[in-house]
Order: C-alpha cells, then sequence, then structure tokens
C-alpha cells in the first residue's frame, strides 16, 4: 500500500485512520500539523446530555494553557526546530528473514502420467540396439548378442560400441559370432569411440552415428537383465520425442526416487538409466555437449534433454509390467543413487539447489511465453575454437541449442561434421569440404542454420574478414538475430557469457558504458589507473574514455592524460579553468545521454581488475535487461570494490565482513553478491536515471533553501559532517530512496577495484607508519584474467551465477540486514519528518527518479500561481 494515499491502513491496529494536512495560523499551532480522525465502531451507548457542557469546557482549558504556554516561550529559534511528529505511528523494524529458498519438491516437478495414445509406433526397421563392450565383457559377446537374432521382432541394425583399443579383438569376436547363428540377417557394424572419451560418453558418441530414427541404448549386460516383455516394448515403442525405458530416477535435495515397474504408464523423470530408447536427432543435439565426466553421464544426459526439449523432466519411465507390493529397491537404483550423490561430502545431493533453479526458470520462461534462443558460432580457427571451449560447453550444458562452423578448419566431406573434446565437454562442429570458396560455404551453412532468429557468436577480423562480416549481418539483420563479435584474446575468459539468458544475449549491443576518469595532481597514480584499463578485457564493447583534469593539474598529469592512447572508441580530455574541488570533478564527470547509458568513475588512486568489465556487463544485462527488471528501478549502480568497513556508523568506522555477517544470519550462500544503500566511491558504474535525479536533488539541495534545512535528512550518520563530500548527498537520496547498490562479495575480499589511499583532498599528509596501517585496512586483491592468487574468479558465484534480483540480501547504511521493503519504509517515514512536502513519496514500483517531489521546494511556487 502507498504513503501517497490519503487513507492509511494502520496494519498495527483496528481502526482506518484518516488524516490529511491543513493550514493553520502558523504562528499560533505551527507549520502543517496532521489533523487525525478515527472511523470506529460505532456503539449502542450514547453520551448523557450533561456530560456534553463538561467535555467542551475541558476542550477549552486544555487549549487555553497550550496557547499560554507557547506565548511565554516565543517562536521557535530556527536551530531548535525537531522533526515534525507523525500519529500515524512509525513501522517497527521487521524480523529479516535471510532470503532462503522454498522447499524444493520431488524433481521433475511435472509429475503428471504422459499420454502416448497421439505417437504413431515406430517401425521395428527404424530402431538401432547399441550394445558397449569393454574389456570385460566382450568375449560374452555371443551370449549378449544371440538373443537379438532369434526374437520376434528384430531391430533395423545393431551398433557394438567399443574403445578404439578393443577395436581389432572386438571384430574378431563379432565375425567367430555371426558364423554361429542360423539366421544373422540383422545388420551388423562395430564402431569405435575416440580414445580421450570416457566409456559412457564414447557410448553416447557412437550412438549419435546412427542413421535409423531411434536408438535403444543399452549397458554392458546387454538385454540379459531385462524381462522379454520389457524388450519387447523397448524395440516397439511409440515415436515419443523424449527418452523412454524402464528405469526412471527422481530425487529431491535428501533423497533419490528410483521409479521402476510403473504398469505400463510413461511417468516423468529426472533421467533415465540403461536400457532406453531415444530419438536420433536428439541424441545428437544432446550428445554435443555433454559433460565428460563418466560418473554422471546419464545425469548429465537428462539435463541436456531437459533444456533441449523445454519440458520440466529429462526422460520418461515406463514398464509393461506391474509391480509387486513392498518391493525392495533393485540394484541399479543403488547406480542411480550414485549418479545424484556427490561422494566425498557426506552424501550431499550433487545437483543441489542449481537444478531445481533451473526447472523453476524452465517453468517461468514457459508460462511467460518466452523461449531460449538457438546459438550459431562461427570461428575463424580451431584454436578460437579450443579457446571458446569452456564457454560452449557450459552453453550447451545449460541447454542452449548449438551449431558450430569452423572457417579455417581441417577439411572434411560434404554433409559429416568433425569432432573435438576440450572445455569439460565433446563438440561437433561444421567448416569447409575445401571443394568450393569458403564465402560460398559459410552462405549455405547461415542459409541453413540462421533463418530463423538466433544469437550468433563470431570470432571474424573486423579488418581481414569483411566480405565474410558482411554475409554474416545480411543474415542476421534478416532473421532479426543478435550479432555479438569476441575478440580471440577474450575467447579463454568469456565463461560468464554462458550464465546469460537468450533475452540478456539479445541485449548485449544496448547498454553502453562510458569510462571517466578523475585526476588532479597524482601522474604515477593516473598512469597506473590508465594501464591497468588498458590491459583489461572488454569483450568487443567499445567504452568511451574521458579523463577530467583540476585546474591545478600539474604538467606530468597533463602529459600523460594527452599521450594515453585509447583505440576502442577513443578518449577525450575535460581541464578545468577554475578549481572546483573533488565534489563537481565527480559530479561532472559524467552524464547519460539515454536510458542505455552508464557511467563508471574512477578516482586516479584506484586500480582496476583485468575483468572488471566481465563483472559490470554480467551485472547489467541481468538486472537491468533479463527477467524481472521491472523490479529492480531501486538498484542504482554496481560497485567494483568489496566493501570492508562500515564507514557511517557515529562511533566511527568499523570492520565490516559481508560473509560472515550472512553466514551468522543463516543465508543460504554466504558468498552471495548483495544490495547495500552505501554509494561505492573507490570504483562503481552509476546507472542513467539515478544519476540523472542525484544532478537535479544536488541541485535543490545546495541551493539557498536546501542549505536552510534545520535539521539532518539522515539520522545519526557520519556523513552528515562530510560539507565537501558527493557521497553525503548521494546517501541522502538513496536513504529518501531507499535507493540500493550491488557489491560483490568473493572469498578473501577478491575484487574488481581497489584504492591505494594515496594523498589528495581529503586525505593528506600523515605519518608512513599509519598510512602503510591504513593502506592494509583498504587494499583488496584483484580478480585475475583466470583466477586471482586466491583461486577466485567471477563465476565464484551462488550456482555458478548471479542471483534472482529476490535473493540478494540486503544490508543497510550501518551494515545490518535488512530488506528492500524496509528501507522504503524508512525513507518515506523520514522524509514526512523533515521535508515541508504536501505530498509523500511512493512505495511503489518503479520509482519516479523525480527529484523535486523529495525537497519539494517549489511546491508553494506552484500553488501560488
Amino acid at each position: 500500500m502507498s504513503l501517497h494515499a490519503t487513507e492509511v491502513a494502520d496494519h498495527l491496529g483496528h481502526d482506518l485512520i484518516r488524516y490529511r494536512r491543513r493550514r493553520f495560523w502558523r504562528p499560533g499551532l505551527g507549520d502543517w500539523p496532521i489533523s487525525l480522525r478515527a472511523r470506529r465502531t460505532r456503539r449502542s451507548t450514547r453520551l448523557a446530555p450533561a456530560a456534553v457542557p463538561v467535555i467542551l469546557l475541558l476542550t477549552l482549558c486544555v487549549l487555553y494553557c497550550t496557547l499560554s504556554r507557547r506565548r511565554q516561550e516565543g517562536p521557535p529559534s530556527q536551530a531548535a526546530v525537531a522533526p515534525r511528529r507523525h500519529r500515524l505511528r512509525k513501522p517497527e523494524d521487521p524480523q529479516v528473514k535471510a532470503p532462503v529458498l522454498e522447499a524444493l519438491p520431488i524433481l521433475p516437478i511435472s509429475g503428471a502420467p504422459i499420454d502416448a495414445e497421439d505417437y504413431a509406433p515406430v517401425a521395428k526397421e527404424n530402431v538401432t540396439v547399441l550394445l558397449p563392450v569393454d574389456i570385460g565383457s566382450y568375449m560374452h559377446l555371443p551370449s549378449l548378442l544371440a538373443p537379438f537374432f532369434i526374437i520376434t521382432h528384430r531391430p533395423g541394425e545393431i551398433i557394438v560400441a567399443a574403445p578404439y583399443s578393443l577395436l581389432d579383438e572386438v571384430k574378431s569376436v563379432v565375425q567367430a559370432t555371426l558364423l554361429t547363428l542360423r539366421d544373422a540377417n540383422v545388420p551388423l557394424q562395430v564402431l569405435a569411440w575416440q580414445e580421450e572419451l570416457s566409456a559412457r560418453e564414447g557410448c553416447l558418441h557412437v550412438a549419435a552415428r546412427s542413421t535409423k530414427q531411434y536408438v535403444l541404448l543399452l549397458d554392458e549386460k546387454g538385454s540379459h537383465d531385462i524381462d522379454s516383455e520389457t524388450l519387447m516394448s523397448l524395440l516397439t515403442p511409440n515415436a515419443l520425442p523424449w527418452p523412454v525405458g524402464p528405469r526412471g530416477v527422481s530425487f529431491s535435495p535428501t533423497n533419490v526416487s528410483c521409479t521402476a515397474h510403473t504398469s505400463g504408464e510413461y511417468w516423468p523423470v529426472a533421467f533415465l538409466l540403461p536400457p532406453f530408447i531415444v530419438p536420433t536427432s536428439l541424441l545428437r543435439d544432446v550428445e554435443v555437449a555433454i559433460r565428460m565426466n563418466d560418473f554422471r553421464i546419464w545425469f548429465s544426459l537428462g539435463e541436456r534433454v531437459t533444456r533441449l526439449t523445454g519440458a520440466t523432466f529429462g526422460g520418461l519411465s515406463r514398464s509393461p509390467s506391474i509391480a509387486p507390493a513392498n518391493l525392495a529397491p533393485p540394484d541399479w537404483c543403488r547406480i542411480a543413487e550414485q549418479h545424484v550423490l556427490d561422494p566425498g561430502t557426506g552424501g550431499l545431493p550433487n545437483p543441489r539447489q542449481s537444478v531445481f533453479q533451473r526447472y523453476r526458470s524452465f517453468e517461468t520462461r514457459r508460462a511467460r511465453g518466452s523461449t531460449d534462443l538457438p546459438i550459431r558460432i562461427v570461428v575463424a580457427t580451431l584454436e578460437d575454437l579450443l579457446a571458446f571451449a569452456f564457454t560452449i560447453c557450459r552453453m550447451a550444458s545449460r541447454g542452449s541449442s548449438l551449431r558450430i562452423y569452423v572457417l579455417e578448419g581441417p577439411p572434411h566431406a560434404t554433409g559429416t561434421t568433425r569432432s573435438i573434446s576440450a572445455g569439460g565437454c565433446h563438440m561437433h562442429y561444421d567448416g569447409s569440404d575445401g571443394s568450393t570458396p569458403t564465402i560460398d560455404q559459410l552462405q549455405r551453412w547461415l542459409s541453413h542454420y540462421c533463418q530463423a532468429t538466433s544469437i550468433v557468436l563470431h570470432t571474424l577480423s573486423q579488418e581481414i574478414d569483411t566480405l565474410l562480416l558482411g554475409l554474416m549481418r545480411i543474415y542476421a539483420a534478416t532473421s532479426a538475430s543478435s550479432m555479438i563479435w569476441l575478440p580471440q584474446e577474450d575467447l579463454s575468459t568469456s565463461g560468464w557469457m554462458a550464465e546469460l539468458t537468450s533475452e540478456e544475449l539479445q541485449s548485449w549491443q544496448l547498454p553502453h558504458v562510458e569510462l571517466s576518469v578523475i585526476t588532479n595532481n597524482r601522474p604515477a597514480s593516473l598512469q597506473r589507473l590508465l594501464t591497468s584499463l588498458q590491459k583489461a578485457s572488454y569483450y568487443g564493447d567499445l567504452p568511451l574514455l574521458t579523463i577530467s583534469l583540476e585546474e591545478t593539474a600539474d604538467s606530468e598529469t597533463l602529459r600523460i592524460a594527452q599521450n594515453f592512447d585509447w583505440p576502442l572508441a577513443g578518449a577525450q580530455l575535460r581541464h578545468r579553468v577554475v578549481h572546483g574541488g573533488l565534489l563537481p570533478a565527480v559530479v561532472e564527470a559524467w552524464y547519460p545521454y539515454s536510458n542505455d547509458s552508464y557511467g563508471l568513475l574512477l578516482e586516479d588512486d584506484v586500480e582496476v581488475s583485468p575483468m572488471f568489465y566481465a563483472w559490470i556487463k554480467f551485472a547489467i544485462l541481468r538486472y537491468r535487461y533479463g527477467e524481472g527488471r521491472e523490479d529492480t528501478s531501486r538498484l542504482f549502480g554496481v560497485s567494483l570494490y568489496q566493501a570492508k568497513h562500515v564507514e557511517l556508523r557515529p562511533e566511527g568506522r568499523r570492520p565490516f565482513q559481508a560473509q560472515a555477517l550472512f553466514a551468522n544470519s543463516s543465508i543460504r550462500y554466504p558468498h552471495t553478491p548483495y544490495l547495500s544503500q552505501v554509494p561505492c566511491s573507490w570504483g562503481a558504474v552509476f546507472f542513467p536515471e539515478h544519476w540523472r535525479e542525484f544532478h537535479a536533488y544536488l541541485s535543490l539541495r545546495l541551493s539557498d533553501r536546501g542549505r536552510a534545512l534545520p535539521i539532518d535528512i539522515v539520522p545519526d550518520i557520519r556523513s552528515n559532517k562530510w560539507s565537501k563530500s558527493w557521497k553525503r548527498y548521494f546517501i541522502e537520496m538513496s536513504y529518501l530512496r531507499g535507493y540500493v547498490m550491488l557489491y560483490p562479495n568473493y572469498d578473501h575480499f577478491v575484487s574488481l577495484s581497489t584504492n591505494h589511499l594515496e594523498l589528495g583532498e581529503h586525505r593528506h599528509e600523515i605519518p608512513d607508519r599509519i598510512l602503510t596501517k591504513k593502506k592494509a585496512q583498504f587494499q583488496v586483491p584483484l580478480m585475475g584474467v583466470d583466477t586471482s592468487d586466491y583461486g577466485v574468479n567471477v563465476l565464484d558465484l551462488p550456482q555458478g551465477t548471479l542471483p534472482a534480483w529476490r535473493d540478494l540480501p540486503v544490508v543497510d547504511l550501518l551494515g545490518n540486514i535488512a530488506s528492500l521493503e524496509l528501507l522504503k519504509w524508512r525513507g518515506a517515514y523520514r522524509h514526512e519528518e523533515v521535508t515541508e512536502c504536501t505530498r509523500l513519496l511512493t512505495l511503489a514500483e518503479p520509482s519516479t527518479h523525480d527529484a523535486t517531489e523529495l525537497l519539494c521546494f517549489y511546491d508553494d511556487d506552484q500553488e501560488d500561481d
């Protein structure tokens, strides 16, 4: 409910309190008191007529005494003015609970059986049986193969999959077996998988090469532990688009559920264990990026199926037989538990919260009618593909549909794909066959895979591959696809991009970050900052750099600024002719030109991490352009620096460690990023709407009427004494509005920027011993390109990604756990106390970003007009 309303529901009582502001005689009763009228339940009893004169007489006596006392005291002085008091009770601080996610169901979420009547039967000629063998089972091939030659419904093809090292031995055994069979008229071939693949991953890789519509995947036991009725149902399936088998697995964080013998119905499960039958087309897409982890290959397969199909399950469990009552869990169920439980962690479920989050995300997107777009990747060389492998594999594991084209790879036959294992997965890619020009083959590939809307990532050189880039731009424009260029040197550190949704990737080109450097007379500091900016990765973006120099800047600082080479979008210099100080230097360093313009403010004693831009871009795309962006209007920026102190407490600066605070508050992930009302001045990007509002607020606040405010806007806080600091006024605005900034929270205080605490306008000469001690208190380690000295990288986040907005913890100005609702109530209440506004601040979303409603200096002028 909004405080703008003229009727406010007092949740702490039972009465509806009506209040409104009325003008009274100012000298007598003061300015703008609140008149209250309580509407209560009508009662049956009435006052006696004789009591009315008595009540009126008592009321007149109270008014006379009040006026007499005020005449004796005289008019109140400006310094003695106290905050106006409400009769509306101030909301008490709620018992803020840590943002713990809701209870988790058994996976999959959609548990109703699937009706298979609408799916036609698959002809037996369209089924391939894949039998994997290893060093311990290939000698048993005669007994493993025999059942498929004697049953009535013989498959259309049998493939024996073996490691390359056993290929010759397996072929010899197969040939001997075929000689002993009387009616060996089923096509049979022996295929080997690459040595670098695990056994189960190699099995999937071979299965994807089948020419039939469906593949029946067996394990090393073949059909020995499958009853005849189940085997017949697997060889005569319906044409369902999901894997189907008798051994389904579902799970929660605390237990595993094995759904064997399900009375003939198709039940959704999280994943299946062999035997199961799967569409070959789905298997080809799934197999592209199955995790190279033999231990959990089937769990990984279920995840991939879930993401690619958009369903909330990874397969369907079905068996024609009915289970007896109280049947003990079968042996394969123990294998299923090993796939889900993480060894060495006390039996905790390996997927943990991330799996459930993804399933919920699928259901949310499906309810909103949004789907993941396919991703098309064009790389110049095979080396680029290897450098980009980690990102590609991570994208695939999150459900993206991928197609890859390598321009300068080794030639291969037309219509075939090559594969390579790297980055934790097995990737297929297309490329030139060497018979026709590259541009013709790329055009055919684009016409086949880029007709529909998609995300196109490429590494082509802007100078060398001009014709190819022009061709790609044409296809991207005609299909309304988003095209993203990544420089070769940034491919190895682009893993965070895999965590972006289709919606966020589509907005890649929208945000424009401008870098604003503020400097005076510290040339060595300026050089260090500029050098760190040069070493950073910008992932194809071209940020503009502005260097703002104070009037007192020395000649060496001027020389460094003028000679600095910034080839991205160019650099510009600004030089003051009148000394302004740090407040105007910061505030006037940047002003947004649109709502997609973002300003990174850097004082010259700051140094940035090579990964700072990845953190900024990741956060902006997630919270400004991603799902739920309509709820984030009170987020005013993103800090690069991880706070080690709370600097605003009245008693002075105090150490602060967010991870310890969150752990003590039972927050699920103590290393989660968090929201704070404190603006960071040691490297932070600010958002356009809030920075415009701050400019307007600062103009009002520094006017004569603004300076004459009789009381502090934010109560009991150290920044009230910072008369020359822009942060004082930004803190006021963020307090009144309930605004927050996103802060990193990596282990060991690893940050994207640090401050070297050098002498300047706010820090003067102090002994070296004290300065060294202070630097140790405030300097933090910078995140490296791959990992920092502490082994920390950008993706060391809860579940490996930036949390949803609702899951971010909130910290107030004093470093206490709070909530966004509480911050908004505090600001609105204080606003009514200290200002003369006739209107109250709204608590609704989004924020109005109108600074005039914070101080309302123009209300009287408008009323006079």
